[in-house]
Parts: structure tokens; C-alpha cells; sequence
């Protein structure tokens, strides 16, 4: 493998085999995780993504020796008072978790869905004391975008993501602008769903192209209709020290810093991933 696909792919995908469509139960996806150690595809994983409302559950599962870095997915809210009521169960949840499973997990990252984009300033605030975790906030793909990054930036915590599959697939165009805002803000981000090819096939988004894109996009200042463009591109050349795109050129440390802002993806799958790489020669 490249250098530079490597380092795109290293740690990249938050396992989530609990979540539609893989559906698998806590304790085969636990132990789908726990098979990775060791073996080819365990460089690719990061976090182990498991609902708040299943945390009990988890903690039934450890066994010694574990060391299970979690991403917890907030419960699901459709309003302020929901949102409150969520946060509240979620903190409680959390913390017995945490309590129970002493060295044998940690819980790295909390992701919440946003109900509304207009809500974005005072749920940030909510989110204040969930701190000690990595926050990402998924936004809602609509109108105010843009006015809800800028809210998530001034906060200077929470990170974005957003959605790239599933009951809805943003075109490259939304994805551009979506990227191009974070990249703008200094606003890192993760993205879900619907990430299982190294590159756009017309009707899912590339996981590989999206941090070639975002290389690109901080060194050539591509703007939102070239950045799509990346986005859609399958010509790039990746070699150890740089990728090559029309023309243009990309050395490591921008490939370095793209990861800095594309912290990872959750997928339901690994194996697809890995074996889309494999198939494109990108992977030996």
C-alpha cells in the first residue's frame, strides 16, 4: 500500500456493526471487533460505535483483557425537551458505564444528531459537560448549514458530521460545501453511512477521494465546484510521498493534515472497505 493511501486510511472507520444495514447483535459485532486485533484489517479500525442506549449491555459483554476505545451514539431526539431528556438519560448512562468497565473500555467520543440547524447555538451550550469525550454533532443536511458550522466553530469543541447515506445521499455539491465550510472554520469532522468505496460510483460518495479531496482543497484552495469535482474523481495518483490530480500535486504533510480535519467515517462494515481498496490495486 501506498504511504499515502495509508495514511488516509489508517484508523479511519468507527465499526458499527450494530447499525442498519449490517444489524448485527452487540456481542457479535464486539467480537467482529475484537477478531480485527491483530489481523490485516485492524489498522483501518478505530472506535467500536455503540448506542447510549446499549451501554449496559456492553458492559455485560467485556472480559478481561479488553481494551475497547467506544464512540457512543446519543439516543434520538425530535425537539428541545427530547434533546434535554436524551442528554440527561445519556449523561447517566455514560457515567455507570464508564463505572462499571474500569480499564476494559473507555469511552472516546460522543455523537449526537441535531434536531433542528436553528438549535445549533443552544444545544452546543448543552453539550458543555460532556467534555471529557470527543463531541461530534451530526447536522442535518437543509437550509442554515452553513450559519450551523459557524455556531460549532465559535463553541471551539464540538466537532461536525454528517450524513452520507442511507434514507438520504447528499450530492457532491452539498458534500463540497459541507467540507469546504469545516476546512474554512478550522472545523474538524466525521461522516456516516453509505462509505464503502474508495471512490465516488455515481450514486455513493468515495471514502478515499473524500481525504484526497480535502488535501487538495488546503493546498490548492480548490473552491466548492472543484472540490466537488475531487469528490467525483477516481484519476487521482497516489504514490509514497504525494498524490498527483490534473495537474496538480499534494505532498505527505498535506496528506497528514487532511486527516487532521477527516477524522473517520462510521461503517457497518470493515470488509467492504478493505475489500474495495483490494479491488481497485490499492491495497496488496
Amino acid at each position: 500500500m501506498r504511504r499515502t493511501v495509508a495514511e488516509l486510511t489508517d484508523s479511519l472507520i468507527d465499526y458499527a456493526g450494530t447499525f442498519p444495514p449490517g444489524n448485527l447483535s452487540l456481542v457479535d459485532a464486539l467480537n467482529a471487533y475484537r477478531a480485527m486485533n491483530g489481523k490485516e484489517n485492524e489498522k483501518f479500525v478505530s472506535r467500536f460505535c455503540v448506542r447510549t442506549t446499549d451501554l449496559a449491555e456492553l458492559g455485560n459483554w467485556l472480559r478481561e483483557g479488553d481494551e475497547i476505545p467506544v464512540s457512543a451514539i446519543a439516543a434520538p431526539s425530535h425537539d428541545k425537551e427530547s434533546w434535554e431528556d436524551a442528554l440527561e438519560a445519556d449523561a447517566k448512562r455514560m457515567n455507570d458505564f464508564m463505572d462499571a468497565a474500569g480499564d476494559r473500555a473507555e469511552i472516546e467520543a460522543f455523537e449526537t444528531k441535531l434536531y433542528d440547524l436553528s438549535a445549533v447555538e443552544s444545544c452546543v451550550q448543552d453539550l458543555s459537560g460532556f467534555q471529557e469525550a470527543e463531541v461530534f454533532v451530526e447536522l442535518p443536511w437543509g437550509a442554515g448549514m452553513d450559519d450551523a458550522l459557524n455556531a460549532l466553530a465559535e463553541s471551539g469543541f464540538p466537532g461536525a458530521k454528517a450524513r452520507c447515506g442511507g434514507e438520504y445521499t447528499p450530492s457532491t455539491a452539498q458534500l463540497a460545501a459541507f467540507i469546504n465550510g469545516c476546512l474554512s472554520l478550522d472545523q474538524p469532522f466525521k461522516l456516516t453511512a453509505g462509505l464503502h468505496e474508495p471512490f465516488f460510483n455515481g450514486k455513493s460518495h468515495g471514502f478515499l477521494a473524500i481525504g484526497a479531496a480535502v488535501a487538495f482543497e488546503l493546498v490548492e484552495e480548490l473552491g466548492e465546484k472543484r472540490l466537488a469535482e475531487a469528490l467525483e474523481a477516481d484519476d487521482f495518483e497516489f504514490t509514497d510521498d504525494a498524490i498527483n490530480w490534473r495537474g496538480a500535486t499534494v505532498d505527505f504533510n498535506a496528506v497528514e493534515d487532511a486527516r487532521g480535519f477527516f477524522v473517520s467515517f462510521g461503517s457497518c462494515s470493515v470488509d467492504d472497505p478493505v475489500k474495495a481498496l483490494v479491488k481497485r490495486g490499492l491495497l496488496r
